[in-house]
């Protein structure tokens, strides 16, 4: 039976006040944690869990985090996904040279996304090895010339080292892109 509005309705609606208040949303549900992952011993993928349950933190515990994952590298060491976790997170913590040694083993499997090649070269950088990290963002620009970020990263340090020509060629390209 449908009810039509009437006067009689807003007097009713007027005398016991409009509905109540939304109850406020409620936080997401974290995702679901994966208990088994075939090939990988149980103490690897708890170990990982645990280490991204510190990474969701607000804020994030890396140092926690990177323990974490370095208990699951050591259970199970092909464990690509906690090995670029664990570099993450020594790069946040400011462990640059153990980054830099993390993505070495992500790197040297092959087939790595530019992402991870850019972020293993500020990992190279930051710990001093510059002559490396030059070769990581150049490897970077040879299989993707319109790279920004690995045109940005050798700016910078090129804007370090004093070498004007790798500054004004990047200035170009950056002008010609706009």
């Amino acid at each position: 039976m449908l009810f039509r509005s009437t006067g009689a309705t807003a007097a009713v609606v007027l005398a016991c006040g409009s509905s109540p208040p939304p109850k406020p949303a409620e936080a997401p549900a974290p995702p679901p944690r994966i208990e088994k992952v075939a090939g990988i011993p149980d103490a690897a993928v708890k170990a990982f869990n645990d280490g991204v349950s510190e990474l969701e933190k607000s804020p994030p515990d890396y140092a926690a985090a990177s323990t974490h994952f370095e208990d699951a590298v050591k259970a199970y060491p092909a464990y690509d996904a906690a090995t670029l976790n664990l570099a993450f997170c020594y790069e946040k913590a400011g462990r640059h040279a153990d980054a830099a040694g993390a993505y070495r083993k992500i790197i040297a499997k092959g087939n790595v996304p530019s992402a991870v090649q850019l972020d293993f070269g500020r990992a190279l950088l930051f710990s001093g090895e510059t002559d490396n990290a030059i070769t990581e963002f150049e490897s970077v620009l040879r299989a993707h010339p319109d790279d920004l970020g690995a045109r940005n990263n050798l700016d910078r340090k090129s804007t370090r080292l004093n070498s004007s020509h790798l500054v004004i060629s990047y200035a170009v390209f950056c002008l010609k892109k706009k």
